[in-house]
């Protein structure tokens, strides 16, 4: 499970992708997600939380920690669209001075021509990304001290799950196991 990660870009650029669509139920595409766009808060659909806790185990057991030892599992979001302070670059864990230091996307929507929603994320003043993901797609960040992300939602849905981690040595890697 997840052997596609490649764990050296979530260290050197900050982000690393893999596809989740085949284990996502189907039930995660009828829940109702909060619109983000307008700066409210989000509700996460009572008839969501236990499969969000079981999305939430699957990545910390399987992918989180087969690459960290020293974990705390923060919490988990959803919801449609982009809030406003995810729309300029930033870094939650340094700017905002939020508990988690890793967040992990799922993508429930494709994004095409006529539903663009993406992630750009900075590995320095010189090292940008575009990261565009198909349905069902996560994106796993890194936000130690050096990267800065931000997400762009230009058209149609954007319905996303967030998962949130504290990796404990992720700034000066004491806790890697590769």
């Amino acid at each position: 499970m997840f052997n596609d990660v490649n764990i050296k870009d979530f260290q050197n650029m900050g982000f690393t992708f893999t596809s989740m669509n085949d284990m996502l139920h189907k039930r995660f595409y009828t829940y109702k997600y909060t619109n983000a766009s307008n700066g409210g808060g989000t509700d996460i659909d009572p008839n969501a939380v236990k499969m969000m806790r079981k999305i939430q185990n699957i990545l910390t057991d399987h992918l989180v920690k087969k690459y960290y030892r020293d974990v705390e599992v923060i919490g988990y979001d959803m919801w449609q669209g982009v809030p406003p302070d995810l729309k300029l670059f930033h870094n939650d864990h340094v700017h905002k001075r939020q508990s988690w230091n890793s967040n992990i996307f799922v993508f429930l929507d494709e994004c095409e021509s006529n539903n663009m929603n993406y992630l750009e994320v900075r590995a320095g003043p010189d090292e940008f990304y575009q990261v565009i993901p198909n349905r069902g797609d996560i994106i796993w960040l890194n936000q130690s001290e050096r990267f800065t992300y931000k997400m762009i939602h230009t058209s149609g849905k954007n319905r996303i799950l967030d998962f949130r981690y504290y990796i404990n040595g992720l700034d000066n890697q004491t806790n890697w196991e590769v």
